[in-house]
């Protein structure tokens, strides 16, 4: 399940997407704003690279402006990915949040702890800031530094790029 933001589309509503014409339906896509709206990223890996397309993808809006994004929007959006399994038909194991996993993953990490529906495990994505960890070494230090030792976490360190775009590992791995 990718948690992020997009140009348009419902919030807190699980949208089980299968091909790249279903994401642009209920989203919208545009290939110069990731930073803005981080669900294109997802988007992009999942149907438009070069290698092959991995679907289906389930992505739920947090609404289109990252910088309005609040704990209670995510927390809501986290909640959202209970409907999952009666809204889509599928059991999501992985919860993915790009630019935003940092600032969020005590409450992914939560999240997986509890259960999906009370029932089903998952693991929480996490992309360590590369804004702010620079090297290799600092990585391991993000890690003790911010206790993020939970066997329902794992850390993506650093961005890959490939065709002129910059991906968090955290998308590439999912």
């Amino acid at each position: 399940v990718y948690i992020g933001t997009a140009k348009k589309g419902v919030t807190n509503e699980p949208i089980l997407i299968h091909s790249y014409n279903d994401f642009v339906t209920a989203f919208d896509y545009s290939d110069t704003d990731w930073d803005k709206y981080t669900l294109y990223e997802a988007a992009y890996a999942h149907f438009k690279n070069s290698v092959h397309t991995s679907a289906p993808i389930v992505c739920i809006s947090l609404g289109t402006d990252i910088d309005a994004v609040t704990e209670e929007a995510f927390t809501a959006a986290l909640n959202a990915i209970d409907l999952t399994p009666i809204k889509c038909g599928v059991i999501p194991n992985i919860i993915v949040a790009p630019a935003l996993s940092s600032t969020y993953a005590d409450e992914m990490i939560a999240k997986c702890t509890s259960r999906i529906g009370g029932k089903w495990g998952c693991v929480a994505y996490i992309d360590i800031p590369t804004d702010s960890v620079t090297k290799v070494a600092e990585a391991k230090t993000y890690k003790t530094t911010n206790s993020i030792t939970s066997k329902f976490a794992r850390l993506h360190y650093p961005k890959a790029k490939h065709s002129g775009k910059v991906f968090h590992l955290s998308v590439l791995d999912a």
